[in-house]
């Protein structure tokens, strides 16, 4: 009978071990580690891709303002230049060689713009795009 009475004991230690909400968070734990360390994963290619496209952005935009700035006061000087050259050097007006002058900026500010959007045309962060699908489609057969 003693025996019986430690036997009883026992397993009702055992049972006061068997922690439900323990099991259920290493559970949890087993089944997020994996979506943590991709989540880490994907985080960091993200963040290298993103330093890369925001550098090359932001120079991007930095080159196109200061070459604005030069364009402007460079076109200023030729554009008064050109009108003088044009109405002195030929039998046209002030009228048309105002105009002449005006059509070349034109055509010259158009190339310039076609240039700049040119930089503009690469997609953002394609690397991170393609993991992500390729994660997704993994996650869709599994």
């Amino acid at each position: 009978m003693a025996k019986r009475n430690k036997e009883t004991e026992t397993n009702k230690e055992n049972n006061s071990n068997f922690n439900i909400p323990s099991i259920i968070s290493n559970l949890f734990s087993r089944l997020l580690g994996p979506i943590k360390i991709l989540i880490r994963m994907h985080l960091k290619v993200i963040s290298k891709e993103l330093k890369k496209d925001v550098k090359r952005y932001v120079t991007g935009i930095i080159s196109l303002f200061v070459g604005l700035f030069f364009i402007i006061g460079f076109w200023l000087l030729l554009n008064v230049l050109a009108i003088i050259a044009i109405k002195e050097f030929t039998v046209l007006n002030l009228f048309y060689s105002v105009l002449i002058t005006t059509g070349a900026n034109l055509f010259i500010s158009i190339i310039m713009f076609i240039s700049a959007s040119q930089k503009f045309k690469k997609p953002f962060l394609k690397e991170t795009k393609e993991v992500f699908q390729e994660t997704f489609e993994d996650l869709k057969k599994g």
